[in-house]
């Protein structure tokens, strides 16, 4: 079986890549981190907007992947807290939402949203979209 990443991509302080992977629901959550973990890639977890502010701030991750519908804090309302805080404002966002509910470009305005994904989605396509934004932290 061929490898989603030939190598990770090293993350700003030489070691493996780590993906903050955002999610209310457990059985997603547990699927991301397993196909992540399998490519190489650390991972943090976390069950809300909250939860995944905090995390990130603490453990300054490479990328953040998170669903938008959460209790607490939606995903849009932590990428906005992200974004204000000079600590993470640079971490790029993958955000995963239902179909109905569509986010575009208005909606994560002065955020470091980088791509939206629909659910269902398949693993694949999702690790094409960490592979590709992972190295955006370095460059941001």
């Amino acid at each position: 079986m061929s490898q989603m990443f030939e190598k990770p991509n090293p993350s700003p302080n030489g070691q493996r890549p780590t993906v903050l992977l955002v999610d209310d629901e457990p059985h997603i959550r547990n699927v991301m981190a397993f196909k992540l973990k399998k490519q190489g890639v650390n991972v943090l977890t976390a069950e809300n907007g909250m939860e995944g502010f905090e995390t990130a701030r603490q453990m300054q991750p490479d990328l953040v992947v998170s669903d938008m519908q959460m209790p607490r804090c939606t995903g849009l309302e932590m990428c906005r807290k992200l974004a204000g805080d000079d600590a993470t404002v640079k971490i790029p966002i993958i955000m995963v939402t239902s179909r109905e509910f569509e986010i575009g470009p208005k909606e994560t305005a002065g955020t470091n949203v980088r791509a939206v994904i629909g659910k269902p989605f398949s693993p694949t396509e999702l690790l094409k979209l960490v592979q590709q934004h992972l190295p955006l932290r370095k460059s941001a």
